[in-house]
């Protein structure tokens, strides 16, 4: 927590969940309640706190209020957390400017992604995220119509998460339906960075039902066929993917040892505006991207709790090895270990077995 999470920036959410002045959302992130405020055409994030006797603001998870107001006393803040005012104050000592006030993290935007951290001092958003940055503005532009939220909270490890994310060499058993037969190692190609790793699947010398699919939907949409899969980590936690029309990123945060929760959300090209085809088009396009990301997250989410259970074991059996399907964990853990200075536990690669 202390060296990879709590000087991080962590997405909390996307402006299409309070797009209006005033609007608001609430969540828990490392086990502190927030609150993601739009005020004054910019959002800003605080601990969901009364500095009066520490009730939570509010317990809704989503709603509208011009001013910041306690549910309890009735206390009420302003964009920059101070006091604005104070139910019968003549009844309280005089209060010196900023005596009490709402604990303020720094907020950010990157396009429509929202990030907070809890870190006072250090990098800006763009230099935390830096590829990264360029991406979220790349792949989630306004035109693109949000289709789906997540927030579930999973019974594993957050790394148990992430590395399911990285690797396709479960996809077989796991979603069969979903992606079919492995993929060939010419399809894919991995990537590498200092603080990130990415995935690139080329599928455009498939004859699939994939590729009929894609180009069928680009063609009702007016737009050309990528016909690739994107995926990319930007350490330690936050993942963006494309694929087709959809893209969605997730943000895992740790609760426990064994508990995490995922943020995430996907958004769909329909087409540009203006085009006879487009409310349609996004009508089904919705509808297919909600179903498709949710299905892949009910798929994992029927083995990843089997594989804490088999970490979590102790007695587990010799050796471990990894598949060069699976080398973006080796550099994401290694990542890990160094910033945080704990041992890796070492997993053969196909080249120490071979050697």
């Amino acid at each position: 927590m202390e060296h990879l999470f709590r000087p991080g920036w962590h997405c909390v959410g996307v402006t299409d969940e309070a797009p209006k002045e005033g609007n608001f959302k609430t969540l828990e992130v490392f086990g502190q309640p927030l609150i993601v405020w739009n005020s004054g055409g910019e959002y800003h994030t605080f601990l969901n706190v009364c500095a009066h006797r520490f009730s939570l603001l509010t317990n809704k998870p989503s709603g509208k209020m011009p001013i910041l107001k306690c549910q309890y006393h009735g206390w009420e803040y302003d964009e920059t957390g101070n006091t604005r005012k104070i139910p019968d104050a003549k009844s309280f000592r005089p209060l010196a400017p900023g005596m009490l006030c709402l604990t303020k993290y720094r907020t950010e935007t990157c396009g429509r992604l929202i990030f907070m951290t809890m870190a006072k001092t250090g990098p800006s958003l763009r230099d935390y995220l830096g590829d990264g940055y360029d991406r979220v503005l790349e792949w989630f532009p306004p035109e693109v119509k949000h289709c789906l939220c997540l927030m579930k909270d999973f019974n594993v490890n957050w790394k148990v998460q992430i590395e399911n994310a990285m690797e396709t060499y479960h996809t077989t058993e796991v979603h069969p339906k979903s992606f079919g037969d492995f993929l060939t190692e010419e399809q894919c190609r991995h990537d590498f960075g200092p603080s990130y790793s990415k995935l690139t699947v080329d599928y455009s010398k498939e004859h699939s039902f994939r590729t009929y699919l894609d180009t069928w939907g680009h063609f009702c949409v007016g737009a050309k066929p990528r016909y690739k899969y994107e995926h990319m980590l930007f350490y330690p936690n936050f993942m963006l993917a494309r694929l087709s029309l959809f893209t969605w990123f997730e943000s895992m945060l740790p609760i426990s040892p064994g508990r995490s929760f995922s943020l995430g959300h996907a958004y769909c090209y329909s087409g540009k505006p203006g085009r006879p085809l487009t409310f349609f088009n996004n009508l089904w396009v919705s509808r297919y991207g909600h179903g498709f990301v949710s299905q892949l997250a009910r798929e994992d989410g029927s083995v990843l709790p089997d594989v804490q259970r088999g970490l979590e074991a102790g007695l587990v059996p010799r050796g471990g090895l990894i598949s060069t399907r699976e080398e973006r964990l080796t550099h994401f853990q290694e990542y890990v270990a160094q910033t945080t200075g704990c041992r890796r536990f070492d997993l053969q690669t196909p080249q120490a077995a071979a050697g």
